[in-house]
């Protein structure tokens, strides 16, 4: 009987009844700076529950988690990146879908925690000339570099220039008559990290439109024809040019040109040789564009030309392309006599406006075109073929005296051009000829320089490139290149 009533208590002895279960963490959130963080505690309440925690595999290289008396011991390792990082950690029932898992936000910044920037202005202001540099103090932690420049329209009249932490503006005078302004961006080394910005502005000029030059005068030789720069300097107000001669107000100046350049403030001036006897002036006349302003005049003056001078041009020339390409005429002198140990030549190139007899090679009729006639020295010619022109260079050159045999010459020589007057004036030697419409309207004796000739070929066929690099009396070049046969090769019996 004792032993059945003992059953019969152990039966009815089921222990403590278990109430609901919970699990809860707090915080719900955790956040971290960049780095030289310490450990942060999760506190987990579990009821009538066991629980567990995972880390999701992405985070698990910087976000770690330890269990403790209280919950879990939560670390980070150091962000050396700029960009902040997230994640979370689930803690979990075990054993338990009745119950909810908590879940604790996990947040670390960037590196962009440590810089920071800032400049002590944000806004320059200049007056519209004669300014001194300003200067702008950049501040910055975390050890951070940068960098400052200018928009590109504030470039062209804001300078900066960096010592230190300051950055020193300077700005040039204003030419116009309206403020202007520019950015100046101060930009951190390091991505993420917003620049800063400084308004830079500057007001309308004060000062009272100009045009000034840094010449009024500009004297030439009669034969200086190198190029001339007149610089002009103006404020507030455009200009032009024009010209104006003194001696003739109605008529305009040929013997100068001018070449302006408004942009670049600049005007140069090219005068032509002065081959008349008497000095000539010219005036160039600056305009400005607002009528308060006086124009202003730069008088170009040159010299008379030398005393019996022939050529009638008054610069350079390129021999026209229809004299080089029209009649050619080459004559030889043949059998020479002993005592001349040279031969005559002469070559006659016309345009082809030009009439021209073929035997005698003289023009006659009226054209219009170039004309020149080459007396020529070479070495004696010897043998039966005479007709050729030897390759070489010839010299412009006159006769260097005479002996009881006649003249003598140098060779190879390109004879020079004179003007006789006995028993006739007349044009003599080596002259370059320009008719319009069958009279003169250029000359010119060839009086230095030379021409350089190449042969290819035998006989009357040969075909010859000749570089012609003349001068005239007044020192003009005469240039061009003939290069083909001859229309015509005479040869003549020596007379003498």
């Amino acid at each position: 009987m004792i032993a059945a009533t003992a059953l019969t208590f152990a039966a009815c002895d089921k222990g403590p009844e278990k109430g609901p279960a919970s699990l809860t963490a707090t915080p719900e959130g955790l956040t971290f700076v960049s780095t030289d963080n310490t450990p942060q505690t999760v506190t987990v309440k579990a009821e009538n529950v066991e629980w567990d925690f995972t880390i999701p595999d992405a985070a698990k290289e910087w976000l770690k988690a330890e269990r403790n008396d209280v919950g879990l011991s939560v670390t980070v390792t150091d962000n050396t990146t700029i960009d902040s990082r997230n994640s979370e950690i689930k803690i979990k029932p075990v054993n338990n879908t009745s119950v909810s898992p908590a879940t604790v936000l996990v947040s670390q910044g960037g590196t962009s925690d440590l810089y920071s920037i800032e400049v002590d202005k944000t806004e320059l202001t200049f007056a519209g000339e004669n300014n001194e540099p300003q200067e702008i103090t950049v501040t910055t932690e975390g050890g951070l570099t940068w960098t400052c420049a200018m928009d590109p329209i504030g470039k062209t009249w804001v300078t900066t220039e960096v010592k230190e932490n300051k950055i020193i503006v300077t700005v040039a005078d204003n030419p116009k008559y309206e403020d202007r302004s520019g950015k100046l961006t101060v930009t951190p080394a390091v991505e993420g990290i917003d620049p800063v910005t400084v308004t830079i502005t500057q007001t309308e000029s004060t000062i009272d439109p100009y045009v000034r030059v840094d010449k009024e005068n500009i004297d030439l030789a009669w034969n200086d024809t190198a190029p001339r720069v007149v610089t002009v300097e103006s404020f507030g107000a455009g200009w032009t040019t024009s010209l104006y001669n003194p001696d003739e107000p109605d008529g305009g100046i040929d013997w100068f040109v001018v070449e302006t350049n408004n942009d670049a403030g600049t005007i140069t001036v090219t005068a032509r040789r002065n081959v008349n006897p008497k000095e000539r002036v010219g005036h160039i006349i600056i305009t400005p564009t607002i009528a308060t302003i006086d124009p202003v005049t730069v008088v170009v003056t040159q010299g008379p030309g030398e005393e019996g001078l022939l050529t009638t041009l008054t610069g350079d020339l390129e021999f026209p392309a229809e004299m080089l390409n029209g009649y050619a005429r080459l004559e030889i002198q043949k059998d020479q006599p002993e005592y001349q140990d040279y031969t005559d030549l002469t070559i006659q190139l016309y345009s082809e406006g030009l009439p021209v007899d073929e035997e005698s090679g003289n023009w006659d009729g009226t054209g219009t075109g170039g004309h020149i006639e080459i007396i020529l020295h070479s070495e004696r010619l010897e043998g039966d073929e005479y007709n050729y022109l030897p390759s070489t260079t010839f010299n412009v050159d006159d006769f260097e005296g005479s002996d009881e045999n006649g003249f003598y010459y140098h060779y190879p020589t390109v004879q020079a051009g004179v003007l006789l007057t006995f028993p006739m004036e007349r044009k003599a030697q080596t002259w370059y000829t320009y008719y319009e419409d069958g009279k003169v309207k250029d000359e010119a004796p060839i009086t230095g320089g030379n021409m350089t000739v190449t042969r290819e070929g035998e006989g009357e066929g040969a075909v010859y490139t000749i570089e012609f690099n003349f001068e005239d009396d007044a020192h003009n070049k005469l240039t061009g290149t003939f290069k083909r046969a001859f229309s015509k090769v005479v040869v003549r019996d020596n007379a003498m």
